[in-house]
Formats: structure tokens, C-alpha cells, sequence
């Protein structure tokens, strides 16, 4: 999902009100906040027109956007039934009723950030959250949650899964990092100092830099997102599209770990340096590489909760 966009539906008068004023919020707060009702009441064009295949470009752009629905909840199910995949590739999606007494996730609430979004909306309308998922409402460690939050990739879905009920039903959950753990730990999680300790343990986590080639079974391991494709451009180079054939005429590819890749910097011939910003050139053959390389969404996310090693990540190995 694209970070931040969001786009919100609403079907009555005052559903619109409402629309208008969260978009307004969500813009502010640095959102790409789009905003659709029915005809007669996007008749100032501050709002866009509901049209006829409204549901099929849902479908269309699916998991590309936050999706808010103000009105019934049956009228968001039925829009996005079709669509629905798993909590990993789903789009967050909320309902609110007309007046913002209620903000309800019902789609991604971890993974997606629909809770935390859900949070924010009822914050703007007053109103309240209602927050469904068991490990929220028992206030327990998630790992889903931790795996967002921290920018990790979960490697096995079910056994985060299994993580998440143990902690529900009290089981001893190990944690070993190869990275500092910052911050106030979950009581229901207990520290260990190698994996081996975790042998005690129910559930077992471990967070490490690499892959493991012989993973231990009934281990969650997560992994920082610390790896990108790189695409070197010689000084003046006329800009091309990237891909196979650009890799062959760049000159130069690189792999870098733990670097924004929106801000690489390519060095001069006398020693300068210029930000090559992705907006020079056509990334989808750079992210395409990346995707078949290591798992998960393409993404940049800061480390909270576990502090990552030093940034000699930033320089192209």
C-alpha cells in the first residue's frame, strides 16, 4: 500500500460533510487524501463523482490505498467482498458511521495500519475507536504490530500466528536480537541472550540480520528490510528506462543496506555530490529485481523498538 493515501467514500449529505472535513484533517497531516460521493453532492467538485464502476476501481487499485467508508458497513463489505485476499496483501479498510461516533477496522488492522488510522480518524470526529483484534483488546504483544512498527519481515505467517495465540493463552515467549532491544519490554515476552536459550520457551522469536539457510522449526524469525537494488548513471547520461536493458548500460549496479533509496547520492567526477532523487528514472524494473531478491513490500521505515547497526549501510558495498 502506497503510505499514506487514503481515500474515503461517502453516500448521504452529512456522510459528505463528514468526508470533506477528514480529508481536510488527513491532508494536513501530510496524507494523499481523496475524497468520492454520489452526484448531488459533488456538485461543488470538492468532492469527486461516485460513477458507475466506483467498486471495480476499488479492484483495480487494490492495496494501493487506505480505504474509509462512511454509512454502513454492509455497503463497504459488499464494494470490497470481491477483493479480499489475505491480512499480508489487503488494504486497511474502515467504517464510520455519518456522525463519527464509531471507527471501526475492518480490514489489515495490524499489518495495513488500519487500527492505527481507525485511532486517528476517531480522534479528528470525537468519537470512538472500536478495536476488535484480540491482542489489542487484551493489550498484549503482537507480532505483527512489532514487525510494522520496527520495519521487519515476518518469514512465516503462521508462526506469527501461533505467537500471537500463545501470548492470548499465557504461554513463555523467548526473544533474541541480534539488535539492541530500545524501550519498555512486553512483560509477556522474555529475553534471551542466544537462540539457544530460546529452547525453554513456547513461542520463540528471533531477529537477525540475514536469512538463515537452516531455519529452526517453530521459530519466527524477523528480518530488518536493510536490502536495496541500486542503478548506477554516468554524469550527464540521458535518462532511460530501467530494466534489463538499463542494468546492461548503466555501468554500475550496487546493493545497499539500510539506505533510504530515495536519497543515493551519485559522486561527481571532482568529488560532489547531487541527490539522484527516484524520480529520475523509472524504478519498476529496480523494484521488480529487489522483489525476486527478498521478501516482502518494497519499503523504507525508521527502527523503533530495535536499533539497527551503524550506518555502514548507507555506502554502496
Amino acid at each position: 500500500m502506497k503510505r499514506k493515501s487514503v481515500r474515503i467514500y461517502s453516500f448521504t449529505g452529512t456522510g459528505s460533510c463528514l468526508a470533506l472535513k477528514l480529508a481536510e484533517k488527513l491532508k494536513q497531516e501530510g496524507y494523499v487524501c481523496t475524497g468520492y460521493t454520489v452526484a448531488r453532492f459533488a456538485e461543488d467538485k470538492r468532492l469527486q463523482r461516485l460513477n458507475d464502476g466506483w467498486k471495480q476501481e476499488i479492484g483495480a487499485s487494490w492495496g494501493e490505498h487506505a480505504l474509509v467508508f462512511i454509512g454502513a458497513a454492509g455497503i463497504a463489505i459488499r464494494a470490497i467482498a470481491p477483493f479480499v485476499k489475505d491480512k499480508f496483501t489487503d488494504p486497511p479498510v474502515i467504517v464510520l458511521d455519518e456522525k463519527g461516533t464509531f471507527a471501526i477496522p475492518l480490514l489489515s488492522g495490524h499489518v495495513g495500519g488500519g487500527v492505527t488510522l481507525a485511532k486517528v480518524l476517531a480522534e479528528y470526529t470525537g468519537g470512538r475507536a472500536v478495536i476488535t483484534t484480540a491482542t489489542d483488546v487484551q493489550k498484549k504483544f503482537a507480532a505483527d504490530v512489532f514487525a510494522m512498527e520496527n520495519g521487519l519481515i515476518i518469514t512465516d505467517r503462521e508462526e506469527a500466528k501461533k505467537i500471537s495465540a500463545g501470548i492470548l493463552e499465557k504461554k513463555n515467549t523467548g526473544i533474541f536480537s541480534e539488535f539492541p532491544l530500545l524501550g519498555d519490554i512486553p512483560e509477556e515476552l522474555t529475553i534471551c541472550g542466544s537462540e539457544e536459550q530460546l529452547e525453554g520457551c513456547c513461542g520463540k522469536i528471533v531477529i537477525c540480520e540475514k536469512n538463515p539457510r537452516n531455519k529452526k522449526s517453530g521459530v519466527l524469525y524477523l528480518l530488518p528490510r536493510n536490502l536495496y537494488v541500486g542503478m548506477g548513471c554516468k554524469k550527464r547520461d540521458k535518462k532511460r528506462n530501467s530494466g534489463g536493458r538499463a542494468f546492461e548500460n548503466s555501468g554500475k549496479a550496487w546493493i545497499f543496506t539500510g539506505a533510504d533509496p530515495c536519497t543515493w547520492k551519485h559522486r561527481s567526477e571532482k568529488g560532489g555530490g547531487r541527490v539522484a532523487g527516484a524520480g529520475r528514472f523509472s524504478w519498476s524494473g529496480v523494484f521488480d529485481l529487489f522483489r525476486r531478491i527478498t521478501s516482502g513490500n518494497f519499503g523504507s521505515q525508521q527502527f523503533f523498538g530495535i536499533c539497527k547497526r551503524s550506518d555502514r549501510g548507507r555506502q554502496c558495498l
